[in-house]
């Protein structure tokens, strides 16, 4: 009983630094889009 307790808590943090990783990447992903979206205005080659 308690050992599957603590596996629900090691699977709700694990979902946690999913959710991070996933926000952090989705962030980087914007960054790249909006500089690539600058640079072509600024340089239409």
């Amino acid at each position: 009983m308690a050992a599957r307790d603590r596996d629900v808590r090691s699977r709700t943090t694990d979902d946690l630094d999913e959710i991070r990783l996933r926000l952090a990447l989705l962030t980087t992903e914007t960054k790249l889009l909006r500089v690539r979206h600058l640079m072509r205005k600024y340089d239409p080659n």
